[in-house]
Order: structure tokens, then C-alpha cells, then sequence
């Protein structure tokens, strides 16, 4: 999917990773696999943006947005 997407396009949710977001090797909190390897994935966020920014990236990369609640303020988040 992502040759599909104009390089300008990568290069502005680059901007965006770097400025608003974080990349993150995460450990499944599961058992080990049939291998006895511990499971991890790759997670790119990005959070504290507009709602109508992180839609656009969805839109065009895929992943999920979602609200987060804390007990300051309402975080909108890209995943």
C-alpha cells in the first residue's frame, strides 16, 4: 500500500511522526510462540493532533484513531 502513496504524501506523515508521534518495538504480553520466541510488533502513533489531521492519515496509510481520556484533556490518537 504504500508505493501507492505519493512520496510527497510519506514525506509530510514523516513531518508528522517526528513532530507529533513515536515509533516503538512493543512485547506482546502473551505466551511464547511455538518457537519459544517472544512475540513484538512494530507500532508507529501519532497523538495530540487534530482528529481531521489523523483521519487523513488513516485514510490514506490505514491504522485506527481513537479518543484517549485522561484527567487533564481528551487526546485524539493514530495507531
Amino acid at each position: 500500500m504504500l508505493a501507492e502513496i505519493l512520496p510527497e504524501k510519506l514525506a509530510y506523515m514523516a513531518g508528522l511522526i517526528d513532530g507529533e508521534g513515536s515509533i516503538c518495538l512493543v512485547k506482546y504480553h502473551t505466551r511464547r510462540t511455538a518457537h519459544g520466541s517472544t512475540p513484538f510488533r512494530l507500532e508507529f502513533v501519532i497523538s495530540s493532533a487534530p482528529k481531521q489531521l489523523l483521519s487523513w492519515v488513516r485514510k490514506n496509510v490505514g491504522g485506527s484513531v481513537d479518543r484517549i481520556v485522561n484527567k487533564h484533556h481528551h487526546i485524539w490518537r493514530w495507531s
